[in-house]
């Protein structure tokens, strides 16, 4: 519509531009017995009468914004199982302040983080660690079944990286 609004405006002015150019625009003579032609303003206030209804009808016309909200994708409802899996990390930290993602992915269909991290250990030095969060539960890179878990839920699975949003 702001397209067709545009292509009017620029006609007024062409067409102003060309009865100009080309001497029909009328002169006022005195000794003229003939009608008088329409002057060059009564041409302008029919180009603006023209604009102002086409944005009348524009305003309008417009289609109200759905205030639905549409249903999450695959991607936003691994990102609020990301953001889950982070607050259940942090939980389980000494120095929550100290979490550095490295990398978090979400399976596909499925409730479950795979987290590559940095934190702060008891000693105060930073360590890499390992963990899969599932649900409310974590499992670390400690445990003996851990592993076996990440070859199943984790490796060389199709879903989504969402650590750029975590941290």
């Amino acid at each position: 519509m702001e397209l067709l609004i545009l292509i009017a405006v620029l006609f007024a002015g062409w067409f102003i531009w060309w009865k100009t150019k080309h001497g029909q625009v009328p002169v006022e003579s005195e000794s003229s017995d003939a009608p008088p032609a329409p002057s060059l303003m009564k041409w302008v206030k029919i180009g603006l009468a023209i604009i102002i209804i086409l944005a009348f009808w524009r305003a309008c016309s417009s289609t109200p914004t759905s205030t639905t909200p549409s249903a999450p994708t695959q991607s936003d409802l691994a990102f609020g199982v990301g953001l889950d899996a982070e607050k259940q990390l942090k939980s389980n930290l000494r120095d929550p302040d100290s979490l550095v993602i490295t990398s978090a992915f979400v399976p596909n269909d499925s409730q479950t983080t795979c987290m590559k991290y940095r934190a702060k250990n008891a000693f105060g030095g930073y360590i890499n660690e390992e963990a899969i969060i599932i649900g409310n539960g974590m499992i670390g890179s400690k445990s003996e079944q851990f592993i076996q878990l990440w070859k199943e839920v984790c490796a060389g699975q199709k879903g989504y990286d969402v650590a750029r949003y975590l941290n």
